[in-house]
């Protein structure tokens, strides 16, 4: 039998990894609430996904890119203008894809 607990809007699945038991209620939470989640129905732009693509192609001899030189040369590329870069860093940031700080944020307060 399944154990789930519910705590507001927290839920714990208990597994067990020998015996591999309650894995595939635990994936059919996770498939439920992929499906369910707007975020997840929003439509992204082809030349998004290859921008991305481009910027995690550099993660293996780059610890960072910067955005006036790496950044925009490869946004220029997919020919992204100054706003769209900047909402589609913005999306790939919040959904945990890449780490996007802007001058705001790295001054701190």
């Amino acid at each position: 039998t399944s154990q789930i607990v519910a705590n507001e809007n927290l839920v714990f699945f208990s597994i067990d990894n020998k015996e591999r038991l309650n894995i595939q209620e635990l994936r059919k939470a996770i498939e439920h609430e992929a499906r369910n989640d707007p975020a997840m129905k929003q439509e992204v732009s082809i030349r998004w996904m290859a921008f991305l693509d481009d910027l995690l192609s550099h993660k293996s001899s780059k610890s960072y890119l910067t955005m006036n030189g790496d950044v925009n040369h490869v946004a220029n590329k997919f020919g992204l203008s100054r706003q769209e870069r900047y909402i589609a860093l913005g999306l790939f940031h919040e959904r945990g894809l890449i780490i996007h700080l802007t001058a705001t944020e790295t001054k701190g307060d």
